[in-house]
C-alpha cells in the first residue's frame, strides 16, 4: 500500500532532522577537537619562552648545562661539570674490567646456543623433509618493451616480454613501471597453475600525453599552483597539464580560497573545469617557508597546504600553527617550527633539508588495488600493491587516489620506523 503525502512528508522531516542532529555533533566534534589542538600548541609555545628566558637567564650569569647520571639537565658552574665529567671517566674505566669478563661469558653462552640450533636443524631436515613445490609459467608482455615487472608488488629486475619460469602455483598481483609512462590497467590478478603456463599482456600509455584544465573564479589576478608550484595559465583560464592526479590551488594577496585546493584527475586530450570561490578578508595574515632545495611540501597543524616550500606568499587566518616541511628521503631541521600571527602580519620561515640515513622499506596495500600513491604532497608512478617502497623514518603522510566516476581520495597519516613492521593496508 502506497504511503500517503503526509506520511511521505513526516518521514522525510525525520530523516532530516537526524542528519541536522548528526551534523551539528560532528561539527561540535571538531570544534572541540581544534581547541584541544590550540591549546597544545600554546602550551608547547609557553614552554618554548619559558626554555629560551631559563637559558638566557643562567647563561648570563656564567653557568653551563650539564646532563647528569639519570638523563636530567642541571644548571651548574664550568668548573663543577668539569669536576664531574672526570668522576665519570674515573668510574668508566674501573668498570672496564668487570664489563670484559661479562662479555666473554655472552660469548660462550651465545656459542652453545648457536651450536645447539645447528643439531636441532640438521635432526628436523633428516626426519622432515621438505614438501614438494609445484610451479608454472607466467609470460607476461606490453605494448612497449622495457616495462619492470613487479610480482606481488616485489621487484623482480624483470622486464618486459619476459617468461617467468619457476612461478610458484598460486594467485598473485602483477604490476608495470616505466619512467614517463602510465600502465594500463595499473595492476592484474593472475592465477598460476601446476605445469600451466598463463598470460599477461598491458597497454602502455606516455605520461605526455597533456589535456586541459579550465580555471572558473569569480576573482581574476590568481596565482596558480600545481603540484605545489607556481604554473602559468592563458588569458581564457586554460593550461596544459600531463594526463592523471594533480593538485590544484589559487593564491592572492587578501582572499581566502574555498575549497584551499582540489585534488583533479586530468584525461588527455579533455577539459576538465576547477572552480574556486575567492573571498576578501581584511584580518589575514601571510607566510612564506621556505627550504634549501625548495622541494618539500608545506604543513600547517599537520594539514595539507598544497603548496612548496619555495617562499611565495600563503595567506592564513591569524592564529598559532605548527608549520612542518616534508619529503620522502629527507630530514627536516629543524622538525618544526611553533609561530604565532596576528593580523596583518608576514612571516618567513626557513628549513633545511639534509638527505636521510635510515630509509625502512613499507607496504601499501588497499582493499581494492591499483590506488594511486601520493607521499608528503609527491605523486609516486606506483599502484597499489606495493612493497619494499622505500620511505624514510618518521612520519609522513599518505594520500590514496583512484577516478572511477570522478576522483576519490583517501587521506592518512602512518609512521615509519625499525621497531614497526611497517605494512599498512587500508579499506580504500
Amino acid at each position: 500500500m502506497p504511503l500517503s503525502p503526509e506520511e511521505e512528508k513526516k518521514i522525510r522531516e525525520e530523516i532530516r532532522k537526524k542528519l541536522e542532529e548528526r551534523e551539528k555533533r560532528e561539527i561540535s566534534d571538531q570544534s572541540r577537537s581544534e581547541i584541544e589542538r590550540q591549546k597544545r600548541l600554546e602550551e608547547r609555545m609557553r614552554a618554548k619562552i619559558r626554555q629560551e628566558e631559563e637559558e638566557k637567564f643562567y647563561t648570563e650569569k656564567g653557568y653551563v648545562k650539564y646532563k647528569n647520571r639519570h638523563g636530567e639537565f642541571e644548571w651548574i658552574t664550568a668548573d663543577e661539570a668539569e669536576d664531574r665529567k672526570k668522576r665519570r671517566r674515573k668510574k668508566k674505566t674501573s668498570g672496564y674490567h668487570s664489563h670484559k669478563n661479562k662479555i666473554t661469558r655472552k660469548r660462550l653462552i651465545n656459542s652453545a646456543i648457536v651450536l645447539m640450533v645447528v643439531v636441532i636443524s640438521v635432526l628436523i631436515f633428516k626426519f622432515f623433509p621438505a614438501r614438494t613445490v609445484s610451479y608454472g609459467t607466467l609470460i607476461i608482455s606490453a605494448d612497449i618493451p622495457g616495462a619492470e615487472i613487479f610480482l606481488n608488488a616485489q621487484k623482480l629486475n624483470s622486464f618486459t616480454p619476459d617468461t617467468l619460469t619457476k612461478v610458484k602455483v598460486g594467485n598473485y598481483f602483477v604490476s608495470l613501471f616505466k619512467e614517463g609512462y602510465n600502465i594500463y590497467p595499473p595492476v592484474r590478478m593472475v592465477s598460476v597453475q601446476k605445469n600451466k603456463a598463463a598470460t599477461l599482456d598491458f597497454r602502455v600509455h606516455s605520461i605526455q600525453k597533456l589535456g586541459k584544465i579550465r580555471i572558473n573564479s569569480n576573482i581574476s589576478g590568481t596565482g596558480l599552483y600545481v603540484d605545489g608550484l607556481p604554473f602559468f595559465f592563458g588569458p581564457n583560464g586554460t593550461a596544459e597539464i600531463s594526463e592523471g592526479f594533480h593538485t590544484i590551488m589559487l593564491v592572492k594577496k587578501g582572499y581566502l580560497a574555498t575549497p584551499p585546493y582540489q585534488r583533479v584527475f586530468i584525461k588527455s586530450r579533455e577539459v576538465t573545469e576547477v572552480v574556486f570561490t575567492l573571498t576578501p578578508d581584511k584580518h589575514l595574515s601571510y607566510i612564506r617557508v621556505s627550504d634549501n632545495l625548495s622541494a618539500g611540501t608545506i604543513y600547517l597543524n599537520e594539514k595539507y597546504t598544497g603548496m612548496q616550500a619555495t617562499g611565495d606568499l600563503l595567506p592564513v587566518p591569524p592564529g598559532l600553527y605548527e608549520v612542518n616541511v616534508l619529503k620522502n628521503g629527507y630530514l627536516s631541521e629543524p622538525e618544526s617550527q611553533l609561530i604565532e600571527l596576528t593580523e596583518g602580519d608576514e612571516r618567513l620561515i626557513v628549513f633545511r633539508l639534509q638527505k636521510s640515513e635510515n630509509d625502512y622499506p613499507v607496504e601499501i596495500k588497499s582493499a581494492n588495488p591499483g590506488a594511486m600513491i601520493n607521499i608528503d604532497g609527491d605523486y609516486l608512478p606506483y599502484v597499489t600493491p606495493v612493497r619494499d617502497l622505500n620511505l624514510s623514518g618518521g612520519k609522513h603522510y599518505l594520500t590514496l587516489m583512484r577516478n572511477k566516476n570522478g576522483p576519490e581520495v583517501f587521506e592518512t597519516s602512518i609512521k615509519v620506523g625499525p621497531k614497526n613492521k611497517n605494512t599498512y593496508a587500508f579499506s580504500f
